[in-house]
């Protein structure tokens, strides 16, 4: 068993009977007492030792090492992030800032905007864009492309919170006479993105320590995939001959899509970045597979609860469907030697049974029945298994309490 830390008096007071026992003397308890201040002192510089001693013990270890900044001889680090670098996942992923066509309308031809001092205020997100190349205003309606630079929250106008769709407006920070005083958006050219997060990239670590890279087995086209920011889930497979499937899930900010559906873009990426490392080099995929870098689909239920009963009725309707929210959220294909147990491909009538009966119950209520139908066919079914690719998504909850 570990020796507990002690406290700053229990330190003071070992101090003093120490002190006492090696001169054989009672130690006068006055405040201002030569030995009794020494005690102070003292036990005031152990307690730092055995903290920073405690503080050092943490970070030999992924799941408690820091991710804040500490200085230590001058020397600036994160010891989470030097965790990182040393399994091959390197940095944590930064945040990306959002890059946009903007469609402006021009008054009166013949000016010019300067890049880097025009700048437009989206009014969804309050976010700032600058203005990238200067731009001649020789037409009804000219092109700029604008860089997300600053936001409301102190982020530098990095995140998905800066992505914005065509047809959203923005306004100029400063009115120009020459053009109108909003702009429109025509199309979004980089997908901006959320930095990685501490327990994501915690996460991540544990996971490399877990499957170290083998050459190009299932697991190795999971993590060089992960790399791309706003991916977090990836599932691999034998496709043709010679070929390898590798399906990719999104955040629904990074995507834009609630289903996490990935952009075209992020798909490219996760492609290139299979192809080659950080550093531009072929060291990762065999030369003899061919990658196909897929978007993963989801599939749709409706759960039908029958004469349903109990306590505040819309409360428990509530907790039921939030309940289901994260049990199928939750499923998704299982694949031998690259997903991590407990298997979660099979959605289950038992399963669902279970989670109306816990809340049910808890209420003082009571219901007939549970069906689970796929949406697509419109078929019960006591138990699904998800296939290649597959991710399951509550759509819609029926309640019948007739």
């Amino acid at each position: 068993m570990s020796p507990p830390i002690p406290t700053t008096k229990e330190l003071e007071v070992g101090i003093v009977a120490s002190i006492s026992s090696k001169i054989n003397q009672v130690i006068a308890q006055l405040f201002k007492s030569f030995v009794i201040v020494l005690a102070k002192t003292l036990s005031g510089v152990l307690i730092v030792l055995y903290k920073y001693a405690g503080f050092i013990f943490l970070q030999e270890f992924v799941a408690t090492a820091s991710f804040a900044e500490i200085t230590v001889l001058g020397r600036k680090i994160k010891p989470l992030v030097f965790w990182g670098r040393l399994i091959g996942v390197g940095d944590p992923l930064a945040a990306i800032n959002s890059e946009l066509e903007i469609d402006i309308s021009v008054i009166t031809q013949g000016g010019e905007l300067i890049a880097g001092e025009t700048q437009l205020i989206g009014s969804l997100n309050g976010f700032t864009y600058t203005l990238q190349n200067n731009l001649d205003l020789d037409a009804p309606i000219v092109q700029g492309f604008f860089k997300a630079a600053a936001d409301p929250f102190g982020g530098g106008g990095a995140g998905a919170s800066g992505n914005l769709s065509a047809g959203d407006v923005l306004s100029f920070a400063t009115p120009y006479g020459d053009v109108e005083q909003d702009a429109e958006v025509a199309d979004r050219i980089v997908d901006g993105a959320d930095g990685e997060s501490q327990e994501a990239y915690r996460e991540k670590i544990e996971d490399r320590f877990g499957g170290r890279p083998q050459g190009g087995a299932g697991l190795d086209y999971v993590y060089w995939a992960l790399e791309e920011a706003g991916i977090i889930n990836v599932y691999s497979y034998t496709g043709s001959p010679g070929e390898v499937d590798v399906y990719s899930e999104a955040t629904p900010a990074s995507s834009g899509n609630p289903d996490g559906i990935p952009t075209a873009a992020q798909l490219e990426a996760v492609y290139d970045l299979i192809q080659l490392d950080q550093g531009g080099l072929a060291l990762r995929r065999p030369l003899n597979a061919f990658v196909n870098s897929l978007p993963i689909t989801r599939n749709g239920y409706t759960i039908d609860i029958t004469d349903l009963t109990g306590e505040d009725l819309p409360t428990l309707k509530n907790n039921i469907e939030e309940a289901f929210d994260v049990y199928f959220f939750g499923r998704e294909p299982y694949i031998d030697g690259v997903t991590p147990l407990p298997k979660k491909q099979n959605i289950t009538l038992d399963d669902a049974r279970a989670v109306v009966n816990d809340f049910a119950s808890a209420a003082n209520g009571s219901f007939s029945s549970v069906v689970i139908k796929f949406t697509v066919s419109g078929l019960a079914f006591d138990v699904y298994t998800l296939t290649e690719g597959e991710k399951s998504k509550l759509t819609i909850v029926n309640y019948l309490t007739s």
